[in-house]
């Protein structure tokens, strides 16, 4: 039942929170997980939210997902940027062929 729960938990938050995971950054997701798993922890020697550890997998389940996203998005973003460097570097040669070619005629016949 808490394998159910946990896996309906997650697949919930990935669905309402994608459009919120994508306006942060890799930085501000990992301190905000370090700071609410950290929070997560009962003081030593209490009996109270004994399952505390199952809270933590679940918190680190949901973060891994969400940091799992960024990276995609930031993969996504860093594509097309490679894409547009290589479409400019492919007219960079044209042009240097072109120019290559300009300055390998003689002078007073055209080709």
């Amino acid at each position: 039942m808490k394998k159910i729960l946990f896996i309906f938990v997650c697949a919930f938050s990935l669905s309402v929170l994608t459009p919120w995971i994508h306006a942060q950054s890799l930085d501000d997701t990992f301190d905000e997980f370090t700071h609410r798993f950290q929070s997560l922890k009962p003081p030593p020697g209490s009996s109270v939210h004994s399952d505390y550890k199952l809270d933590q997998t679940a918190l680190a389940s949901f973060y891994t997902a969400r940091i799992l996203t960024i990276i995609s998005k930031q993969n996504q973003e860093l594509m097309a940027r490679y894409d547009e460097v290589s479409r400019k570097y492919d007219q960079m040669i044209k042009q240097n062929e072109k120019i290559i070619q300009l300055l390998s005629q003689k002078p007073g016949r055209p080709q």
